[in-house]
């Protein structure tokens, strides 16, 4: 390996991981446990989770009372992901890396951002596990119709629920961010509430089309945000559902249910399928178990129906989700075999990466890779918007 490769080698790490912490946005807004100890994929990270602390009555005696064990919970993460992202560099790439502070190539970038895409998407992901939902079942998230014209009110009930979600949760007011597809953050740029500077407050969305924090929520945009597929499957059930049950039996399907799916009955959302039983192909028949109790019983005969194609936009409290990540372990092996390889942690953001220089024939790889692990610690402080 040339000097100059060496040389130029740090150089392209800190413009990766300079790219990377501007394009994952997801690792920013959650609970996160980052440090420079290296690691390997399969170990395991235990994070620490704030519990409850009751107040009691003060009782003047000789004998102070005894002080309940405040040891904090922990939860555990498994660093499961492993992703790579390997590209060439031309020698007219490396000058202008060496003499530009600022330049970025094309294939280093892309790189760069399918890693961050990869974090983000394993976060987003996790909406199958929030207990919470609400948006509409249409997917007309901030659409305003005929009668909402003169109501820009009604056309935002969907950030308000969320927010009263939330603080039904004991949520803290601080740390709340909301995750908007692209599509249905256009739909909100729209809105009178948001894009007229004499309602919104200040002029950032209209003029540099920033939304930033709106209803006491930290608003964001990002690709990744998942678009569920699915049939709208119009369904029933074989016997009554009553108020508080969570359990049911679901049948005339035309294809199995999933964890993570909606439920719909006389066009309103009532509830996320948890977990599932398995699909008879021949009955067109599965049970189901929902996140929460049914708020009003469902009759043999009400319309209802599993939801089809849906954005699950998310607002969260950043306590809901826990990330934890671990620069890789760097292997003497590889080294030895004539690859260069070095890792680096950002001071801000904890966030690391790893860059391997290997030679090939008449031609030089250059190969980022991180390492982290995703959970969903707290889903009651979770909200799935669905648009």
């Amino acid at each position: 390996m040339s000097n100059a490769l060496e040389a130029i080698a740090p150089k392209i790490l800190a413009r990766g991981m300079k790219h990377f912490c501007h394009q994952a946005i997801m690792p920013r807004l959650v609970r996160a446990d980052f440090s420079a100890e290296a690691a390997q994929k399969g170990d395991t990270i235990d994070i620490p989770i704030a519990q409850e602390i009751s107040v009691e009555d003060v009782t003047p005696s000789h004998t102070p009372p005894q002080v309940a064990d405040s040891n904090a919970k922990t939860v555990s993460i498994q660093l499961d992901n492993w992703k790579r992202a390997a590209f060439y560099l031309t020698d007219k790439e490396l000058t202008q890396i060496d003499a530009d502070n600022d330049f970025v190539p094309l294939h280093m970038r892309e790189a760069v951002s399918a890693l961050a895409s990869a974090v983000n998407q394993s976060l987003l992901n996790l909406y199958t596990d929030t207990a919470q939902v609400i948006g509409s079942p249409n997917g007309n998230l901030f659409t305003q119709d005929e009668s909402h014209k003169t109501n820009s009110y009604s056309t935002v009930n969907s950030i308000i629920g969320a927010r009263t979600i939330l603080n039904s949760q004991a949520a803290p007011k601080e740390g709340r961010s909301g995750i908007l597809s692209f599509e249905n953050e256009a739909d909100m740029l729209a809105l009178p509430n948001f894009s007229e500077a004499h309602r919104a407050g200040d002029s950032n969305v209209s003029i540099r089309g920033e939304i930033g924090q709106k209803y006491g929520i930290n608003w964001f945009s990002s690709d990744d945000v998942v678009y569920k597929k699915r049939t709208k499957d119009g369904v029933n059930i074989d016997a009554v559902a009553t108020a508080g049950s969570t359990d049911m039996t679901l049948k005339t399907l035309h294809e199995a249910i999933k964890p993570g799916d909606v439920l719909i009955v006389k066009e309103e959302v009532v509830g996320l399928i948890k977990s599932v039983g398995t699909f008879s192909n021949n009955a067109k028949t599965q049970t189901i178990k929902l996140h929460e109790p049914l708020d009003k019983g469902i009759a043999t005969d009400a319309p209802m129906y599993i939801m089809g194609n849906a954005y699950n936009n998310l607002v969260f409290h950043a306590d809901a989700f826990a990330l934890a990540m671990r620069p890789m372990t760097s292997s003497a092996a590889y080294n030895g075999l004539g690859n260069r390889i070095m890792s680096v942690v950002d001071p801000e953001t904890g966030l690391s990466m790893r860059l391997e220089i290997s030679r090939q024939y008449k031609q030089t790889v250059w190969e980022f890779d991180i390492l982290w692990g995703v959970k969903m610690v707290r889903p009651e402080w979770a909200v799935r918007v669905l648009g």
